[in-house]
């Protein structure tokens, strides 16, 4: 028979907190690894703001910061999707500065970019958050309305933008520029497709245009 005491419950935990003491490295190696570990933290953060800075310019339109023309089209082919889940409707605007080729022409390309970036403020000061405004290229604009309460709001939209951009000149430091807009409305719901959406926006943007140079 065996004349071994069988350990209490005392021994086996000095036991085990020595083990664990004797597994720790020492406090030189332990410092060393924290700051490695801080560091590894440190760089995985910066990795992740450079991440999502790229993909933030990637959605963006560089100059105005709104959405690019990429973005554009995957906002709207949400909010068609949308439309036909759960029978919403929508709208889109297309928006042209008049005359901006001679803006540039006339008063020079930095005074053409400070127009660019006064539309786009006055479109993100006037929208909704739930709507989507864009650069499309060049002096395009466009804003998706989405969930409208009523169809005619679309176009109460499109006059109020209209009448704020025209009635709120860019003010420069050497030029104040008076920039007015055409702005096409297309209201879309579950049965569009977005070709037809776009197209449609497209010719009343253009006799928007045609009217305002009579």
């Amino acid at each position: 028979m065996s004349s071994k005491r069988p350990d209490t419950i005392s021994s086996m935990m000095r036991r085990r907190q020595a083990d664990s003491t004797a597994a720790q490295p020492p406090a030189s190696d332990y410092d060393r690894l924290m700051a490695e570990y801080r560091q590894l933290q440190e760089l995985l953060a910066q990795q992740k703001k450079l991440i999502g800075s790229l993909e933030h310019d990637a959605m963006s339109d560089s100059l105005t910061g709104l959405a690019n023309r990429r973005t554009f089209e995957k906002e709207l082919e949400r909010s068609l999707a949308t439309a036909r889940r759960y029978g919403r409707r929508h709208a889109v605007l297309l928006i042209d500065i008049n005359d901006f080729k001679s803006i540039n022409d006339n008063l020079g390309h930095l005074t053409g970019d400070a127009v660019l970036t006064h539309i786009a403020r006055l479109l993100r000061q006037n929208i909704r958050p739930t709507d989507i405004a864009a650069r499309l290229g060049g002096d395009e604009f466009a804003v998706i309305l989405n969930e409208l309460r009523a169809v005619e709001n679309a176009d109460h939209r499109a006059q109020e933008i209209s009448q704020t951009i025209s009635h709120t000149p860019c003010i420069g430091e050497k030029s104040t520029v008076h920039v007015s807009i055409s702005i096409g409305c297309s209201v879309f719901g579950a049965d569009d497709e977005i070709s037809e959406i776009l197209e449609k926006a497209d010719k009343s943007m253009y006799a928007n245009k045609q009217t305002s140079k009579m």
